[in-house]
């Protein structure tokens, strides 16, 4: 047999058959325990002979009830399985261990193994007669362009395989590693002494940062460090919280700026890719498709319990690549690695992706700042 111990209707251990002696009673912190039989505060004492147990409270002022009927002190009580055991908050619970419950956990494990030995000896079977069926095709091709030149050119163009090399692979991965350049970390500190940040992206050379407003609003200090670890103090410049832009502005020539595309001529299914700093995770790069346009009128924005922004954005880019907090700011990329877009936010109830992600196009950007600095 085994006894289960239940606190409050959760499970809080098991003692199997070879117990021979158990006690109840309270340890540390008011927590309940089973003891031996010299330890003191008990409450009850359970005892196992042969087949059966038997129960006795030890003058407990909270009384023990077995199947709801109180039990006299220092009586022993025979109890049975599926017998309800009650102490005060306690709850015993006897449950028999015989061998028709191991045998109905052991059956479907049995099923299970059995099924997936017959699935990789079926997958084995498949593998050796494809195999030898590319070896015939194989062979009575070679016959066939011995017979004929004409119909062997044929069948060399028509199984011919575009491989790609491994240079072509690193270009590839070198062309998104190039983007990784215009993107800072933004570290922020704000007047109710907390601190958080997100992303940015490079506007100018000569040390202009776009970043969205709603990560730089009441700050009393910002830093930004770039993919080469340079670590510089920045000021804001300029605001728009209706659209959730910021510029701020650092002292530095040692950045390089990106080229901007066109935000209106992106076409629903066009791939972009994200980059941005989630979770502090610095130049983290994602990917994703266009998955529509839209207007985006007076949406709550909530920064914390009490202070929130309200956006209006026209023809915002709803994109899937993946945006987590602290993607704010950074920039989104078409395939030709033009700016395209400022990730702004992701509609999500729990914090986290859920694949409905916005950006602010930068035809909406680019006008207001240049009207700005200009």
């Amino acid at each position: 047999m085994k006894v289960n111990i239940y606190y409050n209707q959760n499970l809080i251990g098991e003692f199997n058959e070879d117990i021979n002696l158990l006690r109840i009673g309270r340890g540390f912190d008011n927590n309940i325990v089973l003891t031996d039989v010299k330890a003191s505060r008990n409450h009850l004492m359970i005892v196992q002979h042969e087949n059966y147990y038997k129960v006795r409270d030890l003058n407990s002022t909270n009384g023990t009830f077995i199947n709801g009927s109180k039990i006299k002190p220092n009586v022993f009580y025979n109890i049975n399985p599926n017998d309800i055991i009650k102490v005060g908050d306690t709850i015993l619970k006897i449950e028999k261990s015989d061998i028709d419950k191991k045998k109905k956990i052991i059956l479907p494990i049995t099923i299970i193994f059995s099924l997936i030995i017959l699935s990789f000896l079926i997958f084995g079977l498949i593998f050796i007669y494809r195999q030898n069926f590319n070896n015939s095709f194989q062979s009575a091709t070679t016959s066939d362009i011995d017979s004929s030149t004409e119909t062997g050119a044929e069948l060399a163009v028509s199984t011919t395989t575009v491989v790609r090399t491994t240079d072509e692979i690193d270009n590839n991965i070198l062309d998104i590693e190039d983007l990784l350049q215009f993107v800072v970390d933004i570290y922020c500190e704000y007047k109710n002494g907390e601190v958080g940040g997100g992303s940015g992206t490079v506007f100018s050379s000569d040390g202009y940062i776009v970043t969205n407003y709603h990560i730089i609003k009441n700050s009393r200090d910002i830093q930004i460090r770039t993919i080469s670890n340079l670590q510089v103090k920045a000021e804001v410049i300029f605001t728009n919280e209706t659209h959730d832009i910021g510029l701020i502005k650092v002292n530095t020539s040692y950045l390089n700026s990106p080229v901007f595309g066109d935000s209106d001529k992106l076409k629903i299914g066009e791939e972009v890719i994200a980059i941005g700093s989630p979770f502090g995770l610095s130049s983290t790069v994602t990917k994703g498709i266009v998955s529509a346009r839209r207007d985006i009128v007076n949406e709550k924005l909530q920064l914390n319990e009490t202070d929130y922004i309200t956006l209006s954005i026209p023809q915002a880019i709803q994109h899937d690549a993946a945006l987590n907090p602290g993607n704010s700011g950074g920039p989104l990329f078409n395939s030709s690695g033009e700016v395209i877009g400022i990730n702004n936010m992701g509609f999500s109830l729990i914090g986290t992706d859920t694949g409905l992600n916005i950006a602010i196009p930068i035809d909406l950007i680019l006008p207001e700042i240049t009207a700005y600095l200009n």
